[in-house]
């Protein structure tokens, strides 16, 4: 019993430090993205993601030959564009 008891503390002593782990990750994440981190971000194709940055469609800056995007921008765009969606949706209906 002592031995089984043990085996779970040091297991769940493991499973704390993934979770601590997984968070401090989270908290380094760039806030300036390259295009292929922000199509990551957005789960999109890094080509769709760059076309969309050619068009202008979605919030970025050009350095040089790079596209680059905060993630603070993408995230209010991508909850502009839910938002305007489900005005569209009441209003046909």
């Amino acid at each position: 019993m002592t031995l089984r008891l043990n085996r779970n503390v040091k297991n769940g002593d493991f499973k704390l430090n993934r979770l601590k782990k997984r968070t401090t990750a989270q908290e380094e994440e760039p806030d300036v993205l390259v295009l292929t981190e922000a199509a990551k971000y957005l789960r999109v194709s890094p080509s769709l993601l760059y076309r969309m940055a050619r068009e202008r469609s979605v919030p970025c800056t050009k350095l040089g030959r790079r596209y680059v995007f905060t993630r603070d921008a993408l995230t209010k765009w991508l909850q502009d564009s839910m938002n305007s969606t489900v005005a569209l949706k009441e209003k046909t209906t």
